[in-house]
């Protein structure tokens, strides 16, 4: 799921077809059924592809998630942080039971 920080700076679920706006805090919960390795990869208007996760930044950029352990990233104190370009952005998630060597490889098949 999309969690949106709130005014009150509360973190909500939203629905993933909600229009966002510049400043916006948002952050993705999952939960897998099996031990799995989370990559998270975003699609600017641009057409230019953006790896959110893994990243060093992020668990020391360790991407595997444990089968039913609720997972929030960037992380319970960090947040992305929607800048001011204009336009349509798509956010993928993939589960993988093995880590994948070629992320560049996955994106752009």
């Amino acid at each position: 799921s999309i969690l949106k920080r709130d005014s009150a700076g509360d973190w909500k679920e939203v629905n993933p077809d909600t229009t966002f706006h510049s400043g916006d805090k948002l952050r993705v919960r999952v939960e897998s059924n099996e031990n799995a390795y989370l990559y998270i990869v975003a699609k600017g208007s641009s057409g230019n592809w953006d790896v959110l996760f893994p990243s060093k930044d992020i668990n020391g950029g360790d991407n595997r998630v444990e089968a039913n352990a609720e997972e929030i990233l960037p992380n319970r104190r960090g947040q992305w942080t929607l800048d001011d370009r204009k336009g349509e952005e798509r956010l993928f998630l993939v589960l993988s039971r093995k880590p994948v060597a070629d992320l560049d490889g996955l994106i752009y098949d």
